[in-house]
């Protein structure tokens, strides 16, 4: 499986960087996995700004990958059911997934449209460090509950 996590700025807090980074890490031991960060730049009215930062984010999804966009209004999943979705997708040929995390201003309805799949972490709105924090802490874990490892079972 190939996972490419698109994020929008830099985190700029060393803890939290550390922590992002060394869930990157270990997931890197069960998956090509790449975290891309576009450029939080963007000026203008909050819907430009919106628009613009949708299209850097989907300028960065690899070819032939599909997209799965971290959105209020996506589907919740369990960590079981990521981990079989992740692994039904991959015997379907489809093991490249693009995970897209938006700025605050959120996602453009246009981008939404292209998704292959618009994932809830939960009601709440979580702060974008953090809802990277648990995207790539639940990535790590639906690789171990693949690999049928004691991690997601808190051993």
């Amino acid at each position: 499986m190939q996972l490419t996590l698109i994020t929008i700025g830099r985190t700029r807090v060393k803890p939290v960087r550390a922590l992002i980074e060394g869930y990157c890490e270990r997931l890197s031991h069960y998956a090509r996995f790449k975290h891309v960060v576009v450029p939080d730049g963007q000026k203008g009215t909050r819907d430009s700004v919106r628009a613009q930062q949708s299209q850097a984010l989907l300028q960065a999804v690899p070819s032939r990958a599909k997209i799965v966009i971290l959105d209020e209004r996506g589907r919740s999943w369990t960590s079981e059911a990521l981990a079989k979705q992740i692994d039904r997708d991959a015997l379907h040929g489809d093991s490249h997934w693009a995970l897209l995390i938006g700025g605050a201003e959120g996602h453009d309805p246009a981008l939404r449209e292209q998704a292959d799949y618009l994932w809830s972490l939960s009601d709440l709105t979580l702060p974008h460090d953090l809802a990277t924090i648990v995207v790539v802490e639940q990535l790590y874990r639906a690789m171990t509950i693949l690999r049928g490892e004691p991690y997601h079972r808190g051993d």
